[in-house]
């Protein structure tokens, strides 16, 4: 969804702006693109700041879903970790066929030609399951990598809900960019992704402007 926001004039003549999500796909077709079309930003907004309340004050609750996230990480590195084996059983195959043909290069067995042949074409085998086997040991590595750590992302919530009410309007939209990776808003429900950070503590109300160095401003929502 995409920032959007209306206009409605008061009766004084003043100008009053409505901010709204609005799905990107009405955009670049028409509104029957997607069954939600748009959602009013002040309520789906302070229905996130809530639930990130509720999730840093419910420790059990919390756990129990991040390690069921974490179970699932496992059960989806599982299939990586096969393939991780079977290249590099492959690859300790091909690197004994080569031995075996030095070897019989060596007895007499074969000729100097065949060797070169014989071991060309199984370097070019190799240079093939070697760059596959980088690949999933890259995607095994991310996948094992991006494992939650239960107490920081709590200490993260619990922070975020002990200081946000005390920012301004613009301090509480850079901290939910800090704190949210995503939301995906679907017919009944929200989900929310946040970002594993190792605190969430603003530098002090004397120095504002400076509250979130250390942190990365560049991140946005991805949802």
């Amino acid at each position: 969804m995409t920032p959007h926001y209306v206009q409605k004039r008061r009766t004084d003549g003043s100008v009053n702006r409505i901010p709204y999500y609005r799905c990107t796909k009405t955009m670049q077709f028409n509104n029957q693109a997607c069954r939600i079309k748009h959602v009013n930003a002040l309520e789906v907004e302070g229905t996130i700041v809530r639930e990130l309340s509720a999730l840093s004050r419910n420790d059990a609750y919390f756990r129990m879903t991040v390690e069921e996230a974490n179970r699932d990480r496992g059960r989806r590195a599982e299939p990586l970790q096969q393939e991780e084996t079977r290249l590099e059983k492959r690859l300790a195959e091909i690197e004994a066929e080569i031995q075996r043909f030095v070897a019989a290069l060596g007895k007499g067995r074969l000729s100097a030609e065949r060797l070169e042949s014989a071991i060309q074409e199984r370097e070019t085998v190799r240079r093939g399951l070697q760059s596959e086997l980088d690949e999933v040991r890259q995607r095994l590595a991310a996948e094992m990598s991006a494992s939650v750590n239960a107490d920081l992302l709590l200490k993260a919530l619990g922070d975020f809900d002990a200081v946000f009410a005390s920012l301004t309007p613009q301090e509480q939209k850079d901290a939910l960019q800090c704190v949210l990776q995503g939301v995906t808003v679907t017919a009944d429900k929200l989900l929310i992704n946040v970002f594993e950070l190792a605190e969430f503590t603003p530098a002090g109300s004397q120095d504002r402007p400076n509250w979130l160095l250390g942190q990365d401003s560049n991140l946005r929502p991805s949802g």
